[in-house]
């Protein structure tokens, strides 16, 4: 199941600051080259709007019970 969180459009809030209450994740991975690269994966790119408008869900799916699979929303 999609874990996704609730967004009221008449709320007191505008998207951007829903979205940014939310973490930056830094992801770290080793290049080809041997170096350690920090990539920013941000609110507006790991949550999607549903078509109702009232809720962000996670783009991320869990596989089993160790392994997350992050999809193309990475490559943004």
């Amino acid at each position: 199941k999609v874990m996704c969180f609730r967004f009221d459009p008449n709320g007191n809030y505008t998207r951007k600051e829903f979205l940014m209450g939310y973490p930056i994740i830094n992801i770290w991975a080793l290049s080809s080259s041997g170096i350690l690269e920090r990539f920013k994966w941000f609110p507006s790119e790991y949550l999607y709007m549903e078509e109702d408008g009232e809720k962000y869900c996670l783009t991320a799916d869990k596989e089993g019970s160790s392994q997350i699979i992050l999809g193309s929303t990475m490559m943004r």
